[in-house]
């Protein structure tokens, strides 16, 4: 379909908006189809939560209701801990290296449980958090060819993005793109760590000191944090024994370690509260409104739009109202 095609059907859906028709008949062919791409590639992400593949809905089936998600809480306290210990050294690649384990993580339960539809753990894997992307948003500010800024946020999938990702944006504020989304939740510094919740507890952060290596945690090698990313097209039953096969050989040897270790640090995941900031007190973003709105003029729908095209924002919230007036 081409974009007049396309403009002709937008036309006609909002035929009782003579306003929004003539955003529409002058909206640039570069804005809507941006606006498009990024609908449809979040579809596309929608549509891949709704279908986590067969490892991961056996993983959700069968776990128990305190194992996998002590288990699960104890890795992240794990993370976030020697996160916090490397950035106090300053050993910023170590710091990544456990930064990455929590969005990996993060995105292992994100696609489990939170699909909108279902809940595949049957709610006995329960994961709060402050979503990332207001604060990874500031990573991504450099310009492509076309002299536009780059704003492709994964969220937890973040993780996925190359070989060595790096996530020193966690440290700063959120970018202000997402000012309305953070007045919500109100964390406008560093990302806020220590907030995260299984099961209605908080993850443990210790003030511990770095060993300047990364140490893994028993769940790290899981067979579903080296499965889940798989799509159920991909994940045949090939794969699908294998995964099994895998699993069998880890619930009789690093289960058993992870059961150990609990036991002897007196580990049984209890709630201790909320731990202490991860990072350092910064300069927050700045949440007040920058300006008073000025009154607007009435405007007829015929009269001519001006030279300056319309923010991106300002297309979607318009393009938005279409759906809503069908």
């Amino acid at each position: 379909m081409k974009l007049d095609n396309f403009k002709e059907l937008l036309l006609k859906k909002s035929e009782n908006n003579k306003g929004l028709q003539v955003l529409i008949k002058h909206i640039k062919d570069d804005y809507l189809l941006d606006y498009v791409v990024e609908s449809l590639e979040k579809m596309a992400q929608a549509f891949s939560k709704k279908n986590p593949n067969a490892a991961l809905l056996d993983f959700g089936a069968n776990m128990d209701e305190h194992t996998e998600p002590d288990m699960f809480r104890d890795a992240l306290s794990h993370h976030a801990s020697h996160y916090k210990a490397a950035l106090k050294d300053n050993n910023k690649p170590l710091a990544n290296k456990h930064a990455h384990q929590i969005f990996k993580m993060m995105h292992m339960a994100d696609k489990l449980t939170r699909d909108g539809l279902n809940d595949h753990s049957n709610n006995k894997l329960r994961v709060e958090a402050v979503h990332p992307m207001p604060w990874e948003r500031s990573a991504y500010t450099t310009t492509n060819d076309q002299g536009k800024f780059k704003t492709d946020t994964k969220g937890w999938a973040a993780h996925t993005r190359g070989s060595n990702p790096s996530y020193d944006f966690l440290s700063g504020a959120p970018h202000e793109a997402y000012k309305k989304e953070v007045k919500t939740h109100g964390h406008n510094k560093a990302y806020p760590l220590e907030h995260m919740k299984v099961n209605d507890e908080y993850i443990n952060v210790e003030d511990i000191k770095s060993p300047g290596k990364f140490e893994p945690h028993s769940f790290d090698k899981h067979p579903i944090m080296s499965n889940f990313t798989r799509s159920p097209k991909d994940h045949d039953s090939m794969k699908q024994d294998d995964y099994l096969k895998q699993l069998d050989g880890f619930n009789s040897t690093d289960m058993n370690s992870y059961y150990d270790m609990a036991e002897a640090k007196g580990k049984n995941i209890k709630n201790k509260g909320m731990s202490a900031p991860v990072h350092g007190d910064i300069a927050g973003l700045d949440l007040t409104d920058s300006h008073q709105p000025q009154k607007a003029e009435a405007v007829s729908p015929e009269q001519k739009l001006p030279d300056q095209a319309p923010s991106l924002q300002d297309i979607k919230a318009k393009l938005a109202a279409i759906k809503g007036n069908k």
